[in-house]
């Protein structure tokens, strides 16, 4: 027997391979009736996984948060469903909600249209009328191979399950998909939802890999959320940085120069200068002193310091010189100003002593919010702990962890946890800009880092006249200063 917990103390016990439903329905009918999914020590199942596990077990309606990812995960099913139906030899991805909506991959010949879209959207609201149960069935290796032996792409992720791991279908209606879940309990719960764009997207990310068609789409539990976030949508095309720099005449780049190249126009070369010279002076009237570093260095530098051991799948990519790597964006990748392949960053790196490390936490905060109070930007700071792939120590972590955000709380700074969120070795503070639509973008950052003086083997010599090893304080205020942030962020504002 599995023992559940619930929200208000009381427990329930049930027998292992129990429907969450049945639970659920023992708490009340009502509350079952408002039963979108339920939260099971921490993961989210629908009503028809089986029980596997007991701990916390919490029941989630539309007024949860979580709901919505599984009302957008419901969305991408209907979604392929439709295609399905109008283009039956569409091969079949897979459609995961991400922040703002959800998508799905799909392999065709030719590329979705704008037209395309509005028949997809129409035959999407045909299966919601129709009600169809999502329903959950858990197969064998060898019955999932015969009901996906028409798409490869699902005959592929089924060659990656291990022996023990449970493969699960959800069909609604005759459409059935390889699936984990969770789901809604039947299509009729997508009420409010847009298809909103495409766009190519390599199978598996993988840019050797052939090129699908994604399809973007979004869903909220009320009408009007979803009207609010199309409006944000339309207001953020005004701000798109590409199309004010086209109209303000700051920037261009030309295939001739190359992709991810900046030219900095007369207009555009002013707001640059501007900035930069602020930065000299605050950073100079701070008590910082300034260093230039080359753009091309020898990868034996990210031997040492483990960037290839523990972040080369998130690193630029190699380019020869004369043997030697030059790091650039991949030309999928490029976006205007905000994915370039030349950029110049106001990186920083502060050495100091263990005793020193929270008075230079507090003029680096200090530092960042004069800077954002200057350019107007409200702002919220999250504090990222340790990744699955990083040096150190967990103590050492934790000792850093805290270091940090007692800094915060002595300056009454109010601040979020970004788990998991930090760099490979130390974890950081990020500043989050709000923008005039409110929209978060990347800011400044304050890292804190024990372990790459050791790996460079840095020393200072202490007044007991012998060596001691530094701490390393990593900060950038404004980053790149191709970034389109002060163009695109800033669009609006008063």
């Amino acid at each position: 027997m599995l023992t559940l917990r619930l929200p208000d103390g009381a427990t329930r016990e049930a027998p292992e391979g129990a429907l969450p439903r049945d639970v659920v329905a023992s708490i009340g009918p009502r509350l079952l009736r408002d039963a979108i999914a339920v939260e099971v020590d921490g993961e989210v199942l629908d009503l028809n996984t089986p029980l596997r596990k007991g701990g916390s077990f919490r029941v989630l309606t539309e007024k949860d948060p979580e709901s919505l990812a599984v009302l957008r995960h419901s969305g991408a099913h209907i979604l392929a469903t439709a295609v399905r139906r109008l283009r039956p030899t569409a091969r079949i991805g897979f459609g995961p909600a991400i922040e703002d909506g959800f998508y799905y991959d799909f392999e065709v010949e030719e590329p979705f249209t704008p037209e395309d879209l509005e028949k997809f959207e129409s035959e999407m609201k045909k299966v919601v009328a129709e009600k169809f149960p999502f329903v959950r069935e858990e197969v064998s290796q060898p019955e999932a191979r015969k009901r996906f032996s028409d798409d490869p792409l699902k005959l592929e992720r089924l060659g990656e399950f291990s022996d023990d791991e449970i493969i699960s279908t959800y069909a609604d209606g005759p459409f059935i998909d390889l699936c984990k879940g969770p789901h809604v309990p039947d299509t009729s719960y997508l009420k409010n939802f847009k298809l909103l764009h495409t766009a190519g997207a390599y199978w598996r990310g993988d840019e050797h890999r052939q090129m699908l068609q994604r399809i973007y789409a979004t869903a909220f539990w009320k009408k009007e959320d979803l009207e609010a976030h199309l409006h944000q949508l339309e207001e953020a095309k005004r701000r798109d940085h590409r199309v004010l720099a086209h109209q303000l005449d700051l920037y261009s780049t030309d295939a001739r120069v190359g992709p991810g190249l900046i030219l900095w126009h007369p207009k555009g070369s002013i707001i640059r200068n501007e900035i930069e010279e602020y930065e000299k002076a605050l950073i100079l009237r701070h008590g910082y002193q300034l260093v230039y570093t080359p753009h091309i260095v020898s990868e034996k530098l990210f031997q040492i310091s483990g960037h290839l051991e523990n972040f080369k799948e998130n690193m630029f990519g190699a380019m020869d010189v004369e043997g030697a790597k030059y790091r650039y964006e991949r030309s999928g990748t490029l976006h205007g100003m905000m994915r370039v392949r030349g950029f110049t960053q106001d990186d920083a790196h502060i050495f100091c002593t263990l005793d020193q490390v929270p008075a230079e936490i507090d003029r680096l905060l200090d530092l960042c919010d004069e800077m954002l109070k200057t350019f107007g930007y409200p702002y919220t700071i999250e504090l990222a702990t340790r990744p699955d792939k990083a040096l150190g120590t967990p103590e050492l972590w934790q000792n850093a962890e805290k270091t940090l955000a007692d800094a915060l709380n002595r300056r009454g700074q109010s601040f979020t946890y970004d788990e998991g969120g930090g760099t490979f070795y130390g974890p950081k503070l990020d500043f989050k800009l709000i923008d005039a639509i409110g929209r978060k973008w990347q800011g400044p950052t304050v890292q804190l880092d024990f372990n790459l003086p050791e790996r460079f083997g840095l020393e200072y010599t202490g007044p007991d006249n012998t060596p001691h090893r530094p701490i390393m304080l990593h900060r950038v205020l404004v980053g790149s200063m191709e970034s389109a942030v002060p163009v695109q962020g800033m669009a609006g504002r008063p």
